[in-house]
């Protein structure tokens, strides 16, 4: 809710899409999302949620092995 109206609306995923608006209403955003979506921008797939510590491992593992990584890594 931000001024008495619904502000955003849907699952978790759907909500934490919305960085912009949910950033000017103040709201944060678990460090899993975050981490998953830092991933996802140096060019490693991270899918499905929620985000397990597992699949998040496996990604930093990925990155770190070479397997990611695009134009910003």
């Amino acid at each position: 809710l931000s001024g008495g109206r619904i502000a955003l609306s849907g699952t978790p995923v759907e909500v934490f899409s919305h960085g912009g608006e949910r950033q000017a209403m103040g709201l944060g955003v678990p460090a899993a999302v975050e981490l998953a979506d830092a991933l996802r921008r140096r060019g490693v797939p991270v899918e499905g949620t929620p985000y397990t510590v597992e699949m998040l491992r496996d990604a930093l593992v990925a990155l770190k092995n070479g397997k990611g990584g695009g134009a910003n890594a």
